[in-house]
């Protein structure tokens, strides 16, 4: 119980700091109401790139934050993929029992302007444009992804703000178990489920995939983007049934997927 309120007492000055040094950038996403609750915090870095922030009740003495950046519209995968490969490895040399919230976000702006310097550089060497391929882009994918449980709040947003930077639709289901449908272009979708295996979870599982065309995607054919959380299993399979002609069909492979009885 002491290093519980150690640790509230040490995160409450770490934050008070954090908000004289970010008046602006800075918003609390989460207070803690209970001694076993987690504060979540968000930093606006620029127009294209935020870090949200997880405090365990074991932060700082024995457990690390956990981070997530979030990207603005225009931001290319490859760099997504990279920056968030950066992210990790700043945060897994903080050094354990000090706080390094202020140290991760310093850290993480420099890997920024190294970045856009060295993609400056590479686009001076590289004038000519990069093909495109455009049978990839076709390429649709629909995703059925299983967690032994959805309930962070931060874990939800990053799954609703992930998918709209990459115009992917689906449904999400938070508490236990958790469920996740999604779909869209193949490569989208693969960066969004990447991404969601590289956050902690008790378990997640990827339990089914279906490779098909753009076109015959139901809800982005529809002109949904963005995954939307409903309250129960069977209010996704009801909303992708509703979903024109193939809507039934696509209910069933989610049906299936999660092995729903």
């Amino acid at each position: 119980m002491a290093d519980t309120e150690e640790n509230r007492e040490r995160q409450l000055n770490e934050i008070t700091l954090l908000e004289t040094m970010y008046p602006e950038e800075i918003r609390i996403i989460k207070n803690p109401q209970g001694p076993d609750e987690d504060f979540e915090l968000e930093i606006q870095l620029d127009t294209a790139h935020s870090l949200s922030f997880v405090l365990p009740w074991l932060y700082p003495t024995s457990s690390p934050p956990h981070v997530f950046v979030s990207f603005g519209p225009g931001v290319q995968n490859d760099d997504r993929k990279q920056l968030r490969a950066r992210l990790r490895e700043i945060v897994d040399r903080q050094v354990p029992g000090i706080e390094c919230v202020d140290l991760i976000v310093g850290d993480f702006k420099q890997a920024l302007e190294d970045f856009e310097s060295d993609r400056q550089a590479q686009a001076a060497q590289h004038a000519a444009p990069r093909p495109t391929h455009k049978t990839e882009e076709a390429e649709g994918l629909r995703v059925v992804l299983w967690m032994h449980h959805l309930l962070a709040t931060s874990k939800r947003r990053a799954i609703v703000q992930l998918s709209k930077e990459l115009s992917l639709a689906g449904y999400s289901k938070p508490g236990y178990p958790g469920s996740v449908y999604v779909e869209g272009e193949a490569s989208n979708v693969r960066s969004f489920v990447d991404e969601l295996k590289s956050m902690r979870w008790q378990a997640i599982q990827e339990r089914a995939s279906e490779v098909t065309p753009v076109p015959a995607l139901t809800l982005i054919s529809s002109g949904q983007i963005g995954v939307e959380e409903v309250q129960g299993l069977g209010d996704i399979v009801e909303n992708l049934k509703s979903r024109g002609d193939r809507g039934p069909e696509v209910a069933t492979f989610y049906v299936e997927g999660m092995r729903i009885k």
